[in-house]
């Protein structure tokens, strides 16, 4: 229990401080009551936790991003109801990083195995 409040606060922590005021009535007074859940994904198979290397991408289509890509050992990953995915946007290294909220719902979401513990 303690680490997911760790991770809930960090997660409902960047959405107050970065996201727009829709983001934020939607998801702060959920994830503060702990209706819902949130999970931090930045583990990438290939990269670790190295933010600057990561290689899932999002890319504008439209009016809404098509995120591509793999995380792995993500706390929560599978039944939390919204992720905090970082993803790349941008040139390569840290600045061209962008962090994207990914509803549980959204299409092409999927879930590999649990790891067992």
């Amino acid at each position: 229990m303690a680490v997911q409040k760790v991770k809930l606060h960090m997660c409902a922590w960047m959405i107050d401080e970065f996201a727009n005021d829709d983001l934020r009535q939607k998801w702060i007074p959920q994830l503060a009551g702990m209706e819902k859940l949130a999970s931090y994904c930045l583990t990438e198979p290939d990269n670790g936790s190295d933010a600057g290397n990561i290689k899932t991408s999002a890319k504008l289509q439209g009016d809404h991003y098509i995120v591509n890509g793999t995380k792995v050992f993500i706390s929560g990953g599978g039944d939390t109801d919204v992720y905090v995915v970082m993803c790349r946007t941008g040139e390569a290294g840290p600045k061209g990083i962008t962090c994207m909220l990914v509803d549980k719902e959204s299409p092409g979401l999927a879930f590999g195995q649990k790891e067992k513990k």
